[in-house]
């Protein structure tokens, strides 16, 4: 079943195309409202006056600029059927606005993304408005999911068939008289990137091939379906959160926040660095060129990012090194210190791997353990030239974060929420050292401070302990932050996801302004 979130701007309207009845009581497509709204859309209308809905698709069709409605004990509406364009952008009513605030903006515009994640796909409809400026505001949200994701088939034609259920969801949430003028992209991500062969650029075709054959919505000229570039996947979702929290999009520039997002194959870090205030590297005043820099222009201003996303350092694919190595070491035995006795078993079974021992007692093994085999930093192992000089780990360049964004907001999304935050219920913010203090409740058996959630969570996952250290070394010794370091974390601000998807959107419908709508075009 699809779910339906809206902004906090829209908390007392309803959903474009929804109805109440006078006392509160909805009429079609349910969304939250106040229950105070006696606002009547097109939806509503047509629940009541069923045979008008063929007029009303002919009055749309042609243009017809607007309907002033009024029922008993409601108050006058006005909808706009007006199917004039700007370029390639259709209008119609915003529960914001009669009229966008700038005449070269939609009123309102529709944005499919497809997440193809590594365990499963989800879609986000989209819906935004520009009544407050040239930037879209978001007015609502639809997501569904479904499992396993697309690297889980071996036919591409049943991997992309596994999308119809989200498609559908596009079709009813979006006003078909918009179908041929939304924009859609798939994006996929790590799971995908790591098949082997021809094998995702088969599935991708069969993607393509489906989109453009049996639905409507236009997809992307470029990168409409993609494996998405890792620095593409963290710079979207630093757009989302500091979108979410008003620290971009606005006429003041902010201190922008950081984003840190573990996924199952890869992890990102994306920030803003004040290299000025870094004294050990006084030869960058401002972020050095290259594949790390991301300059990136947005409401006026423009950021200049460091972003980086390693690949095989995502949570999954962190658990594969770690029991990886423990096999291939000299250790004959195969003792794993990241592995709770008694657990060996189901481990064994999910990774299938041979024989281990865990061996876990606390945290202090299983640290040292992954310090040693995972977060090299010693000098042979940076692989930087000049005038590049702070090496992160795996022999990457990375400005000090303890040195460059001392004091600003950092996020930590995704496996950080899942399988910490939740569980420990640290749900808003947390300390650096405190993974560690949950690494050694965990890895000796601990229970009692878990919620419902983690007690769950410590039956159900036999890596547990694996995964709470690797957080806190990726941290702490990966990123080089303190324990004393606060981190925040959320699965939404403001009530909307804080993946990488609606920074996509955001940016689709940037380019679409820019282009002059060329690349998203209306079909026809």
């Amino acid at each position: 079943m699809a779910s339906k979130r809206q902004s906090p701007t829209s908390r007392n309207t309803n959903a474009l195309y929804q109805a109440t009845r006078p006392g509160g009581s909805s009429i079609g497509h349910a969304s939250p409202s106040s229950g105070h709204s006696k606002s009547i859309t097109v939806l509503g209308l047509l629940a009541d006056l069923a045979s008008l809905k063929g007029l009303l698709y002919v009055v749309a069709a042609i243009g017809l600029l607007t309907l002033t409605l009024q029922r008993p004990g409601s108050q006058l509406v006005n909808i706009s059927l007006s199917t004039s364009n700007y370029q390639s952008f259709a209008h119609t009513s915003s529960q914001q606005c009669q009229h966008p605030l700038h005449s070269d903006r939609p009123s309102i515009q529709y944005a499919l993304i497809i997440d193809a994640g590594s365990t499963g796909s989800r879609i986000h409809v989209y819906r935004f408005n520009y009544c407050k400026g040239s930037q879209p505001t978001l007015e609502d949200e639809v997501f569904e999911q479904v499992k396993p994701g697309l690297s889980s088939y071996t036919d591409p034609t049943l991997a992309a068939a596994s999308l119809d259920s989200l498609l559908q969801t596009a079709l009813q949430n979006v006003p078909q008289s918009l179908h041929q003028c939304t924009p859609i992209t798939v994006k996929a991500t790590a799971g995908l990137r790591m098949l082997k062969g021809d094998m995702s650029t088969r599935i991708l075709a069969a993607i393509q091939t489906k989109l453009d054959k049996e639905y409507p919505f236009p997809v992307l000229q470029k990168d409409g379906v993609v494996i998405m570039e890792g620095s593409s996947e963290g710079v979207y979702a630093w757009i989302t959160v500091n979108y979410l929290l008003g620290y971009i999009g606005t006429a003041k520039r902010h201190l922008t926040a950081a984003i840190l997002d573990l996924g199952g194959g890869s992890t990102q870090i994306v920030f803003e660095p004040d290299m000025a205030a870094d004294t050990n590297d006084a030869g960058h005043k401002t972020l050095p060129e290259g594949s790390h820099r991301y300059d990136l222009t947005f409401g006026g201003f423009t950021y200049h990012l460091y972003q980086h996303s390693y690949d095989g350092y995502g949570l999954r694919a962190g658990r594969q090194r770690i029991l990886g190595v423990s096999s291939t070491t000299s250790n004959s035995n195969n003792h794993q210190p990241c592995v709770r006795k008694g657990r060996e078993k189901d481990i064994m079974a999910i990774d299938k791997i041979p024989d281990i021992i865990g061996t876990a007692d606390g945290f202090g093994s299983c640290s040292a353990f992954i310090t040693t085999h995972l977060f090299d930093k010693s000098e042979s192992s940076c692989k930087l030239t000049p005038p590049l000089r702070t090496c992160s780990f795996d022999g990457i360049y990375m400005p000090s974060l303890q040195a460059t964004f001392p004091h600003n907001d950092m996020y930590a999304f995704s496996y950080f929420y899942d399988n910490y935050a939740e569980p420990f219920n640290a749900t808003s913010e947390f300390l650096v050292g405190d993974l560690k203090a949950a690494a050694e409740l965990v890895c000796k058996g601990d229970t009692l401070k878990l919620t419902d959630v983690g007690k769950q969570l410590f039956q159900e996952n036999p890596h547990w302990c694996m995964d709470l250290g690797f957080m806190h070394q990726l941290l702490g010794t990966g990123y080089s932050l303190p324990d004393t370091r606060k981190m925040k974390t959320a699965k939404k601000i403001k009530g909307i996801e804080t993946g990488w998807a609606l920074g996509s959107a955001i940016q689709i419908l940037d380019g679409l302004i820019t282009s002059g709508g060329k690349d998203g075009a209306c079909r026809k």
